[in-house]
């Protein structure tokens, strides 16, 4: 049973129903997730859409600067994904990291 840093999964979407100016949508684009955020108020809505913009702008830059090979997996290799269906995460403080345990 291996470990990995959290930042290693590139899949998945972030949903933060209360995302004041943007900063977990920041983040989640940084590390190559999709992102749903919403916002009450608009001064703040527009602060994070400008955040979550640029992220979005960057990873995009870094990953075409470092192209990622993709592999489309048949459906047998998809029907049998590898990935747990529940994974625990952690905090490594000697690591100074997330790290996420497959169960």
């Amino acid at each position: 049973m291996g470990t990995r840093p959290a930042s290693a999964i590139r899949r998945g979407i972030v949903l933060d129903p209360f995302c004041g100016t943007g900063s977990a949508g920041e983040v989640a684009l940084k590390l190559g997730r999709h992102f749903i955020g919403i916002e009450l108020y608009e001064n703040h809505a527009e602060i994070a859409e400008d955040r979550c913009r640029q992220a979005h702008l960057l990873r995009s830059e870094y990953e075409a600067r470092n192209p990622i090979k993709a592999s489309i997996p048949s459906l047998e290799q998809a029907l049998n994904d590898p990935m747990p269906d529940e994974v625990q995460f952690r905090f490594d403080f000697d690591a100074g990291g997330l790290w996420e345990e497959a169960s």
